[in-house]
């Protein structure tokens, strides 16, 4: 995901409160707290959340504790560790990843 209108949390910052939006978000430093964006969110390798995330989609590549919630789809890279609820019509954990939590892909 490259795109003129992404939002990027670069390496070495750390945000703490509520990040809200409609631009694509990848995160490589450090989030706690909520996420809520109408657009798709990445956690790089580097990057690490502490957060309840709701978003069009996720994608994890690095390490994520707390809730996920996307309206498309959410994806463990084979380097993410993910420890969460996961809320999503569609979920893929690729092989080598790390996840501890539970899986919803029915939806309400």
């Amino acid at each position: 995901m490259s795109d003129v209108n992404e939002a990027i949390i670069i390496a070495g910052t750390v945000v703490e409160g509520t990040i809200t939006g409609s631009a694509d978000v990848r995160i490589e430093g450090v989030v706690k707290g909520n996420v809520n964006l109408d657009s798709n969110l990445v956690i790089a390798g580097e990057g690490v959340t502490e957060a309840d995330i709701k978003a069009n989609s996720v994608y994890v590549e690095g390490k994520h504790s707390g809730n996920i919630e996307a309206k498309e789809l959410i994806q463990i890279a084979p380097e993410g560790q993910v420890r969460a609820e996961l809320k999503a019509p569609a979920v893929s954990i690729e092989k080598g990843a790390k996840f501890s939590g539970q899986i919803d892909m029915f939806g309400d």
